[in-house]
């Protein structure tokens, strides 16, 4: 075979090195040849909190000064409770969520993907973390990372509710030219498949910057105070759903009786494989005297928005929709068999006894917590 007139990529020099906020332009460029699309560079950049220093650490690949390879962790603290409570130097840890690995494919060849695991997991000491987790619903990929010295925790299942199901079914099955033929159905379907609403229970837009924050705040930080969890704040809250990395919204929606909060929720929309379009809940909080009325029209709002944006389905996690007042009711919305997360942590010990988080059922893990929809 002969040889081309320019040097194949495996003969490139890799370089890695940590990113600063100057390289936002790089990290939109991979991010975006990674879901083949074209976004707004300052949507970008707010998605990823500018790449501030103190809520990320990312990590570059360049080849001759192209970048090619990027990893990234969101800092926060984490409640990392222990068995026998009594150590309070344990109850919370600094940890980085683990999330846009990604390498060009024609350089896939050459290592990169261990060379830039390996940097962070030299750098996340550096960066005076304790720890690193993140949940990914590819088996390979999850195999690999236990390889590397993380601890598989568990595989918590995704959950769904379908809003337009016979439509899903062509979608999924790739009947397209049954699509158009499902509106009739569809239609039939949702008589019985709309969740009933509370017409006394007002539902009303939250916006991001407002004050009510704080409340829904804290009925996060009160939804599972024994649990492994995510220690949110109001400045964490409004970055993590000012904007989605395609500058779509978060919705967030909530009921009030006499200025307070009860009841709240984060929802968004998104497009899968196939042209499906889901409605994603990502966090439903509650006080203990919001009635079951309340909770439930809070989840029909959700799930009535992303109908009416034409969503297939909704999804969900099993933390979000455990709540008292769903008890009876959460069962509308189906275990996904086909797909899973594995839950992994690193360094393993942090992920044994005496840790909570041993145990996948103490954790209080969420679309809140990731966007790996």
């Amino acid at each position: 075979m002969q040889s081309g007139a320019t040097d194949p990529p495996k003969s490139r020099a890799i370089v890695i090195r940590t990113a600063i906020p100057a390289d936002l332009p790089d990290v939109a460029k991979l991010l975006n040849a990674r879901d083949g699309q074209v976004r707004d560079p300052q949507t970008v950049a707010a998605y990823l909190w500018g790449l501030d220093p103190g809520r990320t650490c990312t990590w570059l690949a360049y080849a001759d000064e192209q970048p090619i390879g990027i990893t990234m962790l969101y800092l926060r603290d984490m409640h990392w409770p222990r068995w026998d409570q009594t150590d309070d130097r344990s109850q919370t840890l600094r940890a980085g969520y683990w999330a846009h690995l990604f390498v060009e494919p024609e350089f896939r060849k050459q290592m990169v993907y261990p060379q830039l695991v390996l940097a962070m997991l030299r750098g996340f000491k550096a960066a005076k973390l304790d720890l690193i987790f993140t949940a990914t619903r590819q088996p390979t990929v999850a195999e690999g990372h236990q390889k590397l010295g993380f601890a598989l925790v568990g595989t918590p299942p995704l959950r769904l509710r379908p809003l337009r199901p016979f439509r899903l079914v062509a979608k999924h099955k790739q009947l397209g030219l049954l699509v158009p033929l499902c509106r009739p159905l569809d239609t039939v379907a949702r008589l019985f498949l709309k969740r009933s609403a509370n017409a006394n229970s007002q539902v009303q837009d939250v916006g991001i910057d407002d004050s009510l924050i704080e409340q829904i705040v804290e009925l996060m930080n009160q939804k599972s105070p024994q649990g492994v969890r995510q220690a949110w704040d109001s400045e964490q809250f409004r970055n993590r759903f000012r904007t989605t990395l395609d500058g779509t919204a978060y919705r967030i929606r909530a009921i009030s009786r006499g200025g307070q909060i009860v009841a709240a929720g984060v929802s968004t929309l998104v497009e899968r494989g196939n042209q499906i379009r889901a409605g994603i809940l990502l966090s439903l909080v509650a006080t203990a005297s919001a009635s079951t009325q309340e909770v439930q029209t809070l989840l029909a709002d959700a799930e009535a928005i992303a109908h009416g944006a034409g969503a297939e389905l909704m999804l969900s996690l099993d933390h979000t929709l455990a709540l008292p007042q769903l008890a009876n009711s959460s069962g509308k919305y189906f275990t996904n068999r086909s797909e899973q997360y594995h839950m992994l942590v690193y360094p393993k010990q942090l992920a044994q006894s005496p840790y909570l988080a041993a145990d996948l059922q103490r954790w209080a893990f969420e679309y809140a917590d990731h966007d790996a929809f």
